[in-house]
């Protein structure tokens, strides 16, 4: 009965329709839940918590969470760990609960389905969530993403980003650093430089499309060596470190952030940016 359930979506297991179906809302001390010990989940944004403290202060719980009776006695949250964390905060002794029999697969996978329906993600959680519910529960891309709605392609682009170097995965997770970007960098093939273009975005605010190219013609002036893969001659890595010094030299000398951009051939652009008329006159002034 309950793989029934799963199949047919998260959204059967913790809305109102249970009400309808005979499931009894019951008043649960806080004290009596512990949180669902499969929760991939650790960390929890504490102003997206704060905002739901301030919805339930104003208008209560609208939905039950959702529990099972643990072998100890108490209850184990099988969703809604972020409504029973809000109640904690607001100092309130209860919660309005469904309790509901769930094996310990079937709590990671509801667990794992919650969150990566999630919009406030980061990519890099979505792709940790995802590769656990591959690994642990033993199903293809195919299926973990018929089992949250997605499309397999987009599961795939996820989990790639597990292939990133940990400081770039460290940035997906901080959001200081979008999706778009992360897959831009994905197609160059050597770590090290995905590390240098990354260190390039963050210095010169590159956009997607930007890295886009770069890694474009990066990848076009790779030379093949006798195994089939791809490396970067000599010659290119010291005409890399000659643009890197001459990309310095016109920030300093420009007092603005300069992009470099090589493509096919011998063809590129070098941009300036300014940010006021004023700064674009002074630019002018100087390029006379």
């Amino acid at each position: 009965m309950a793989d029934k359930k799963l199949g047919r979506g998260l959204n059967f297991l913790i809305s109102n329709p249970l009400e309808q179906q005979g499931e009894e809302i019951v008043q649960i001390e806080l004290d009596q839940i512990r949180p669902n010990p499969f929760q991939p989940r650790q960390v929890f944004d504490a102003g997206a918590l704060e905002d739901l403290m301030n919805s339930i202060r104003e208008h209560g719980i609208l939905q039950p969470i959702l529990v099972r009776r643990s072998p100890g006695g108490d209850f184990e949250i099988i969703a809604g760990e972020r409504r029973f964390r809000a109640c904690q905060g607001l100092g309130r002794a209860a919660v309005p609960a469904i309790v509901q029999d769930f094996s310990d697969d079937q709590m990671l996978e509801i667990a794992l389905v919650e969150n990566v329906q999630r919009e406030d993600l980061s990519p890099i959680e979505k792709a940790y969530a995802y590769r656990q519910m591959i690994d642990t529960l033993g199903v293809t891309q195919e299926q973990a993403a018929e089992r949250v709605g997605k499309k397999r392609s987009s599961v795939a682009n996820y989990i790639r980003l597990l292939d990133l170097p940990s400081e770039i995965q460290d940035s997906l997770a901080s959001r200081e650093l979008t999706m778009g970007h992360a897959r831009a960098l994905l197609s160059v093939k050597d770590q090290a430089e995905q590390k240098q273009l990354f260190d390039q975005i963050r210095s010169d605010g590159l956009s997607v499309r930007d890295v886009e190219q770069i890694s474009s013609s990066t990848e076009q002036r790779r030379a093949v060596t006798g195994d089939g893969s791809r490396s970067v001659s000599s010659r290119e890595k010291i005409q890399q470190a000659h643009l890197k010094e001459i990309t310095a030299y016109l920030r300093e000398r420009f007092g603005t952030k300069v992009q470099i951009q090589t493509g096919p051939g011998q063809r590129g652009r070098i941009v300036l940016e300014f940010y006021s008329i004023d700064d674009f006159e002074r630019l002018y002034d100087l390029l006379k």
